[in-house]
């Protein structure tokens, strides 16, 4: 098992606004963490200004050396995934250990019907979502 894990219900990784995101976090931790923070967070990339936000955020306070815990979240209503030509709108769950501020990265999508809005200039050449590793 990887050291820190997010496993969503079902595998899903699409979802549309207002839905709940059911999700595992788990761990296996060489040593101990003062606490767990699982982030829902909105990203840009691409020919444009680099921003992000965190949504929500959900501490898990000395969670011992390995664990699972249950989470639920709401699919915030915007931004939407979005790819187009010069830029574009991911989401992603991060798990982060303190103070080692080990990560791992889910990447997720929320848009209507589930589906990454894509403009139709990005149709022609589009350039793959990002995926999670």
């Amino acid at each position: 098992m990887d050291p820190l894990r997010i496993q969503l219900d079902g595998e899903r990784t699409c979802f549309a606004p207002g839905e709940t995101l059911k999700l595992i976090v788990a761990w296996k931790l060489a040593q101990s963490a003062e606490a767990l923070e699982l982030r829902l967070s909105w990203f840009t990339q691409g020919r444009t200004t680099a921003e992000m936000a965190v949504v929500e955020t959900r501490r898990i306070e000395n969670p011992g050396l390995e664990g699972q815990q249950q989470l639920e979240l709401k699919a915030p209503g915007f931004p939407f995934s979005f790819r187009g030509v010069l830029f574009e709108i991911s989401w992603a769950l991060d798990l982060i250990s303190f103070p080692s501020e080990n990560v791992v990265r889910q990447l997720i999508v929320i848009a209507p019907n589930a589906k990454a809005v894509v403009s139709p200039g990005a149709l022609a050449s589009p350039p793959p979502l990002p995926r999670a590793a």
